[in-house]
């Protein structure tokens, strides 16, 4: 206990003009001013301040400044974009493509805000692998055993002039202990101007204090994300685990917020929540309206606190990792690629190895 703090209370235990109901009334006054000494509280705003100022932001046409563009079309337009002080929460089953989604929503929010993409999963040599194969259109297996082409090298090379433009920073990190990575956070914003955090995935942390009661240790968890999003005033993307109640549901076995595992604390604490879907997966190769599931990951907003809720359809080639909005067959494709290799040597070299 604070000394100043005791010093007063047995002040007011040896005053002897105070009865008892009086003086636990001054104690706990005492205690209650030095708690509020202690806390960093940011000052109240009256309504209509905040209104005028969300009024000039409308009337100027000006972009809400605690807004960032997920980089996908139609995505933001349902979700209006990520926001400063939010936890979204990205939910899917083993192989839905969380990790590759995460990688192309760093990859493409970096390109005009600095991202710290914190991973408990892949080691940095991984992601950095994924993100070549996104880039050059190069398939991963190719990559990781090595079997490049000639023209493969020259699209390496290309891929690396523009690697500049991407304020990426990966973290590894081998404690998932989570006042570690609030302390990292704190350190890359201050230092790199971090504005969105990724953190793949949420069940690989851990606190020891709850011993084995992992429901109270994510619980825990979740909260502290929720608070270091909002205190450090950065966008804060977790992936999070599901239940096998999915694969154990009838139907389309379409994830729900309940599936949310070991935790509803993850469902409360979230200002988002967009489940990761694939239909292909399950054995539906097509839509009700008779396109084809090839390739197609849809993204389920199934919580959002700022909007809308709803479906967003998303073309995935796993093989090079690469993830664009969704086109209908029945619709003129507009479909943004990755880096177009236009240079003529390409097709001046064979595909033998170099």
């Amino acid at each position: 206990m604070d000394k100043s703090i005791s010093e007063s209370i047995e002040k007011l235990l040896g005053n002897k003009d105070l009865d008892e109901q009086s003086c636990l009334i001054e104690i706990q006054k005492v205690i209650t001013e030095n708690l509020l000494a202690k806390v960093k509280i940011d000052d109240s705003k009256l309504l209509k301040d905040i209104f005028k100022h969300n009024l000039e932001i409308i009337e100027n046409n000006a972009q809400i400044d605690n807004q960032i563009s997920s980089g996908y079309e139609n995505l933001d337009g349902l979700i209006s974009g990520f926001g400063l002080g939010e936890l979204i929460v990205f939910g899917g089953r083993p192989a839905m493509g969380k990790t590759t989604l995460f990688l192309n929503l760093a990859l493409r929010i970096s390109i005009n805000n600095p991202v710290l993409f914190f991973s408990f999963d892949l080691s940095e040599s991984a992601l950095t692998s994924r993100a070549i194969s996104n880039l050059t259109s190069i398939t991963s297996d190719k990559i990781r055993k090595n079997q490049l082409h000639k023209k493969d090298l020259l699209k390496l090379k290309q891929a690396e002039e523009k690697i500049n433009h991407y304020q990426l920073y990966i973290n590894e990190s081998c404690s998932n202990s989570i006042n570690d990575f609030r302390i990292h956070c704190e350190k890359m914003i201050n230092e790199k101007g971090i504005k969105v955090v990724f953190l793949d995935y949420i069940q690989l942390m851990s606190v020891s204090k709850f011993g084995n009661r992992r429901e109270l240790e994510i619980s825990y968890i979740s909260r502290e994300l929720k608070r270091i999003a909002k205190e450090l005033k950065v966008c804060l993307i977790a992936s999070s685990q599901l239940s096998r109640a999915v694969e154990m549901r009838g139907g389309d076995r379409r994830p729900i917020l309940s599936d949310l595992r070991e935790s509803g604390a993850i469902e409360q604490d979230a200002d988002k929540v967009i489940f990761i879907y694939r239909p292909e997966y399950y054995g539906f190769h097509q839509d009700e309206d008779g396109n084809s599931n090839k390739n197609r990951m849809q993204l389920l907003v199934e919580k959002n606190r700022t909007g809308a809720l709803g479906i967003i359809d998303l073309e995935c080639n796993l093989a090079t990792s690469f993830i664009s909005d969704y086109v209908d067959e029945k619709s003129p494709s507009n479909v943004i690629e990755g880096f177009k290799f236009t240079d003529d040597r390409l097709d001046e070299l064979d595909d033998s190895p170099f």
